[in-house]
């Protein structure tokens, strides 16, 4: 299963339509082994499409999420979401949900509107810049359901997505996030939202 996952989050944006079939055949393959262990959990994975409805399931996530929610996405991605679900996530913070965020380094610097202060320097709210490229954008909630891009450079108007709540796509993804993590440097996000902007050098 996590090979077919690697072949879908490596292809080139030019083959959508193959990692799309390997998307397929991947679903596939995860119900043909979930009805050979029908005392299993109720797990699922689909494919999402359009940038409204990718955007509505994070939202429906944000909302649902009691703990952690685990980020790793590029500037683009994690910008998009900031701003069209400020208030969730604002909401999510005030009942002491964990935010920690990585976002990949830029090849210029970085303005952070102003409109994102009052989340970013809420005290839940953790954010680091990956120092090499990511290899998966996505995010986790709970540890128990995730969100992953297939094309790491491309926006939610672009590209599918998968959201599962199968163990063995959330624990790579966990695995994967904890690494990027533990690598990336932390930002004082108070201290940048008094400069207005970070340089990256």
């Amino acid at each position: 299963m996590k090979e077919v996952l690697a072949l879908m989050i490596n292809s080139n944006a030019k083959h959508q339509s193959m990692v799309i079939e390997k998307a397929h055949e991947f679903i596939q393959k995860f119900k043909t082994e979930k009805e050979n262990y029908p005392t299993e959990k109720h797990y699922s994975i689909s494919i999402v499409e359009n940038k409204d409805t990718i955007i509505n399931k994070i939202k429906t996530l944000i909302d649902g999420a009691e703990k952690t929610i685990f980020i790793c996405q590029t500037l683009q991605w994690w910008m998009q979401v900031n701003f069209e679900l400020a208030d969730n996530i604002k909401k999510a913070l005030n009942r002491d949900v964990k935010y920690r965020a990585v976002i990949e380094k830029p090849a210029s610097e970085i303005v952070f509107p102003k409109e994102l202060k009052k989340n970013l320097t809420h005290s839940n709210y953790e954010l680091r810049m990956a120092n090499n490229k990511l290899k998966l954008n996505g995010s986790i909630y709970d540890q128990k359901n995730a969100c992953l891009s297939f094309y790491v450079a491309k926006s939610p108007s672009e590209t599918p997505v998968i959201l599962t709540n199968h163990p063995s796509l959330l624990v790579g993804s966990i695995d994967h996030f904890e690494n990027v993590w533990r690598d990336s440097g932390k930002i004082d996000l108070r201290e940048l939202f008094r400069e207005t902007r970070l340089a990256i050098h």
